[in-house]
């Protein structure tokens, strides 16, 4: 049940995402400022995309219109916030964000092209220019770490008001 409302609110706020930028690009006046998303779950196939396939004959095949975009494509332009902690828990997630921020692109990564493990020849579309803002919410620890060991992010701590 847990894990089924996470998914359906991450949808929702991917939903939000699309319709704000579908808005913003058709020049409608009534959505104002760029989009804002909160990924619950920061894996590395939410955040870049991935390449869905299907068999066929036995073969995993896949074409273009089996692109699927990731969080960073659905807040290019605006601002993407991640718990730092779920992000590190997820395998390889870390890595690509950095990746795509140093690169200011966003490329499409699977796992088994991580660990060299693709054997056959697959998709490689091109990198998208990448404009995003990332908000990491953690402990001041937590980001104090992940500051120290990317030199080249600009980690800002914050702390919540007392009330």
């Amino acid at each position: 049940m847990c894990c089924a409302t996470t998914r359906n609110r991450t949808e929702a706020h991917r939903t939000t995402a699309r319709s704000a930028s579908k808005h913003s690009a058709e020049g409608d006046s009534s959505s104002v400022g760029a989009p804002v998303l909160y990924e619950s779950t920061p894996s590395l196939e939410n955040l870049v995309g991935k390449f869905e396939h299907k068999v066929e004959y036995g073969n995993a095949v896949t074409s273009f219109n089996q692109i699927r975009p990731g969080t960073l494509h659905n807040t290019n332009g605006g601002y993407l916030v991640l718990d730092a902690e779920r992000l590190l828990q997820k395998p390889f997630a870390w890595e690509a964000l950095k990746r795509a921020l140093g690169d200011d692109a966003i490329r499409i990564e699977s796992v088994n092209q991580l660990l060299n493990m693709t054997y056959s020849v697959s998709l490689e579309p091109q990198p998208v220019p990448l404009k995003v803002k990332v908000v990491l919410l953690g402990s001041r620890l937590l980001i104090r770490l992940l500051d120290t060991l990317s030199c080249s992010l600009m980690l800002v701590g914050a702390d919540k008001a007392a009330d």
